[in-house]
C-alpha cells in the first residue's frame, strides 16, 4: 500500500504515538498510568487500522480491548492498589537503568524502523518505475494499435468509395445505353415518318392553299385545293416538317390567300421567332425561291404578283 498527502501525515502521527504509549506504558511507576498510556497505544493502532481500510478491525479494537478489558483491567487496579492510589508521592517512572534501557531499546527500535522504510521506500520507488516503464509501453502498443486501426477504417472507407464510384459508373453507363438507344428510335421512328410522308407526297401531286384561318376552306373550294388542314391533322406534332416536305415536292402546286395579311410584317415576326402560322410559311417560302414558280399568291379571290420579287 502507498500513502500519499495527508494519509502519510496520519500514519506517521499514530506511529509515533503508538510507540511512544508503549514506551509509556512499560516506563510508568504507576499502574494506573500505564493502563492509560496502553489505551493510548490501542487506540492509535486503531487509526492505522482504519488507514488500512480495515474499520471492522479498528471498531472490534475500540470497543473490545479499550471499551472492556482495559476498563475491567483499571477496575482491578483501582480495588487492589488503592493505598498506593492514596499516596499519590510515588514517581511516576521506574528507576533510570530500567528508563536507560528502555531508550536504547526505542531507539534501536527507530533506527531499524527508518531503515525498513528507507528499504520500503525504494523498493516502492523501483517498483513505481517499473509500473511507469510498462505503462509507456502499453500506451505506446495502445497508440499503434489505434493508428493501425485509423489506417483500416480509412482503407474500408477508400474501398467503399470506390465500389460506389464504380456502381455509379456502371448506373451512368446504363442510362447512357438507354439513351443511345431512345436516341436510335427517336432516328428511326423520324426517318419512318419522313419517309412515309415523302411517300404519301410523292404518290400524287396536290394542290396546297395556304392563308389565314378563317377564310382558308372558303378558298380552298375557291381555287379547287386542299388546305393544310388535312395534312397537319395527320400529323399535329411534326407540321412544320410536314409543311417542308409537301411545299418542297415539286410536283405540288401551292395557292396562298394573302387576303387580310401584311406580308413583311409577317416575315418579320416569324424572323423574330414570334408571329403565327401563316407568317411561318410566308417566312419559309421567302427563304426558297426555287419554290417561287409553284407558288400562286390571291388577294380578295385575285390573282397578285409575287410580293418577295
Amino acid at each position: 500500500m502507498i500513502l500519499s498527502g495527508w494519509e502519510s501525515v496520519f500514519f506517521w502521527i499514530f506511529s509515533i504515538a503508538a510507540i511512544l504509549a508503549g514506551l509509556l506504558t512499560v516506563m510508568a511507576r504507576n499502574a494506573v498510568h500505564s493502563a492509560l498510556f496502553l489505551i493510548s497505544s490501542l487506540v492509535s493502532v486503531a487509526a492505522l487500522f482504519i488507514l488500512l481500510g480495515a474499520e471492522f478491525i479498528a471498531g472490534v479494537q475500540i470497543l473490545v480491548y479499550v471499551g472492556g478489558v482495559m476498563v475491567l483491567f483499571l477496575f482491578v487496579i483501582m480495588l487492589v492498589n488503592v493505598a498506593a492510589e492514596e499516596r499519590g508521592t510515588a514517581a511516576i517512572f521506574n528507576r533510570p537503568p530500567q528508563v536507560g534501557a528502555a531508550l536504547i531499546f526505542c531507539l534501536l527500535l527507530v533506527l531499524g524502523l527508518l531503515f525498513a522504510i528507507n528499504r520500503g521506500y525504494q523498493g516502492l520507488q523501483k517498483r513505481d518505475a517499473a509500473k511507469i516503464e510498462q505503462a509507456a509501453q502499453t500506451v505506446q502498443k495502445v497508440e499503434q494499435v489505434a493508428q493501425t486501426v485509423q489506417k483500416v477504417d480509412q482503407a474500408v472507407q477508400t474501398t467503399q468509395r470506390v465500389e460506389r464510384s464504380a456502381q455509379a459508373v456502371q448506373k451512368v453507363e446504363q442510362v447512357a445505353q438507354s439513351t443511345q438507344k431512345l436516341e436510335q428510335a427517336a432516328q428511326t421512328a423520324q426517318k419512318v415518318d419522313r419517309a412515309t410522308s415523302v411517300a404519301t407526297a410523292t404518290q400524287q401531286s396536290e394542290h396546297v392553299v395556304l392563308g389565314l384561318e378563317g377564310r382558308l376552306d372558303q378558298f380552298a373550294k375557291e381555287v379547287g385545293g386542299s388546305s393544310w388542314k388535312q395534312w397537319a391533322k395527320a400529323n399535329p406534332l411534326q407540321w412544320k416538317t410536314s409543311f417542308m416536305e409537301i411545299v418542297s415536292n415539286p410536283a405540288n402546286r401551292v395557292s396562298f390567300d394573302l387576303t387580310g395579311v401584311d406580308v413583311w410584317q409577317g416575315v418579320s415576326r416569324a424572323a423574330r421567332g414570334a408571329g403565327g402560322a401563316t407568317d411561318w410559311e410566308l417566312l419559309q417560302i421567302k427563304l426558297n425561291p426555287n419554290w417561287w414558280d409553284r407558288v400562286t399568291f390571291f388577294r380578295n379571290g385575285e390573282k397578285v404578283p409575287n410580293p418577295f420579287k
